[in-house]
């Protein structure tokens, strides 16, 4: 899951075009050094992902309901990858609707590039994903997350409309699997573009699948373009229900 590495000029760009923003940055990523000074910095970030669940729980429980099927695929204790394909960067942190423990986010670098929002995405738990073949920090928090810390983590590509990319991409999400190893837990929303209060968003968890540590590179290709078709049809299948589903009046918080 490797995005263009963005040119110098863009960047620098984007933040003298955003004064207030980069001053939000510089404030927050100071506040966050504090913390860290203090050794406060781990709580602070538990507190913030906390924050992040208590929010979507709240809207699941008054204008946006949420229903899961299949959340007994979802471990209650091991590691695994939850992994989807959703259409924007938003629709990434409703996994949390899946489980109550923690999700690392591989988000992409263009997020982690946005003024304001590193610090935010940095206090959830999010990473980004990678630049580059040699860009190794993405790859070093994967496997600390799964083999060390056996947390969850959302690998989910955004669907630009290109077939190739969504295949290149879950085959990089199996490399992880085969190389940790871990099962990947595939699932599917109702996507926000759209989206009407009234509605719910509905979620559709397959069981895990496994990935053979000595998978060869062919066999992973065509398993990646098998989990695309999965995927996309779940989708299809959600996004059909939410057109058939009749308006339902939003609960009093």
């Amino acid at each position: 899951m490797s995005e263009a590495k963005p040119k110098d000029g863009e960047t620098k760009e984007k933040k003298e075009g955003n004064p207030l923003l980069g001053m939000v940055d510089k404030v927050l990523e100071g506040a966050r050094k504090f913390l860290a000074e203090q050794k406060m910095l781990k709580v602070a970030d538990e507190v913030t992902y906390l924050l992040l669940r208590k929010a979507i729980d709240a809207l699941s429980s008054t204008f946006v309901p949420m229903k899961v099927d299949g959340l007994e695929h979802v471990p209650e204790f091991k590691p695994a990858i939850l992994c989807s394909i959703v259409e924007q960067p938003l629709e990434l942190f409703l996994a949390t609707k899946l489980t109550p423990r923690k999700v690392h986010f591989m988000v992409p670098v263009k997020m982690f590039g946005t003024p304001g929002l590193k610090p935010l995405l940095d206090a959830i738990g999010a990473f980004r994903s990678t630049t580059s073949q040699d860009d190794m920090e993405p790859i070093q928090k994967t496997i600390e997350f799964l083999n060390q810390d056996k947390d969850l983590v959302a690998m989910i590509p955004l669907d630009t409309g290109e077939r190739e990319r969504l295949d290149k991409s879950i085959s990089g999400v199996l490399k992880f699997a085969a190389g940790i190893p871990c099962p990947i837990i595939v699932y599917a929303a109702t996507p926000l573009k759209g989206f009407k209060l009234g509605k719910s968003i509905d979620f559709k968890v397959a069981e895990p699948i496994t990935v053979k540590p000595n998978i060869k590179r062919e066999e992973r290709h065509e398993l990646a373009k098998k989990i695309v078709d999965q995927i996309l049809a779940m989708k299809a299948e959600v996004a059909e229900a939410k057109d058939e589903e009749p308006p339902s009046t939003p609960k009093k918080a």
